[in-house]
């Protein structure tokens, strides 16, 4: 089962219990898992690229910024993820 030994909250059961034997339960239990177990990171704008397609071309960008947006799984803690992802994303 793709859930075992995943920490879970007092009382919630694990959706492939709910799916099981059912066809495409294999699925069913992905896009549960996408949508409340799994984090998500989405990038809502950017800024700093060419807005000129005859001016974009392979080049590195010096200032970009972007503005994301973070779900995250119910049993990360934020101050680690924004560590981490910072660090991901400042890296070299």
């Amino acid at each position: 089962m793709l859930t075992e030994g995943l920490p879970m909250h007092p009382g919630v059961k694990h959706q492939a219990c709910r799916h099981a034997g059912q066809p495409d339960s294999k699925e069913n239990l992905e896009l549960h898992l996408n949508n409340w177990w799994r984090p998500q990171l989405t990038v809502i704008g950017m800024e700093g690229l060419p807005t000129n397609l005859n001016m974009a071309g392979n080049a590195i960008v010096r200032d970009l910024k972007l503005r994301c947006s973070m779900r995250l799984a119910p049993t990360q803690k934020g101050s680690e993820v924004v560590d981490r992802l910072r660090e991901i994303l400042l890296k070299d």
